[in-house]
């Protein structure tokens, strides 16, 4: 059964569900060859992070990518996860976060979209990150 987690960044609800199998392995193989660097760098920052903690450690670890490989990227770590937004006129509205609607959760607001995705990705890629699989995840290799 995949995970869901709920995160409030930056004011904004997030809702992610994990990636199923197939997804979550081709996701990584594109992660490690386009951003390896920055994969340590967004696994290990806190969502509540200031922007002068993190913005000089994504830069350097982002200074080569290709800006439109980053966006396709991106676009698919997210795609899925939602947005609790509150607009102006203080109705609430909740978005799927996709391709089309990248600019409406995160104008203005570009360092909450690398703490989003340091959220998906540590959703995603924990126990990837720690070395090994959960022991519930791994079957018996006992009869």
């Amino acid at each position: 059964m995949l995970k869901s987690e709920t995160e409030i960044i930056d004011g904004i609800t997030f809702t992610a569900t994990q990636f199923g199998a197939m997804r979550g392995f081709s996701i990584l193989g594109r992660l490690v060859k386009t951003v390896g660097p920055a994969i340590s760098v967004l696994s290990s920052a806190n969502p509540d992070s200031e922007v002068s903690e993190l913005a000089p450690a994504i830069a350097g670890a982002l200074r080569d990518l290709d800006p439109d490989v980053a966006l396709v990227l991106a676009v698919d770590v997210l795609m899925g996860t939602t947005a609790l937004m509150t607009g102006p006129n203080g109705v609430q509205a909740l978005i799927e976060i996709s391709r089309s609607n990248l600019d409406v959760v995160f104008n203005g607001r570009l360092m909450t979209m690398f703490k989003v995705l340091a959220f998906v990705v540590k959703l995603n890629y924990s126990d990837f990150f720690a070395g090994s699989a959960p022991d519930a995840a791994l079957p018996s290799l006992t009869p």
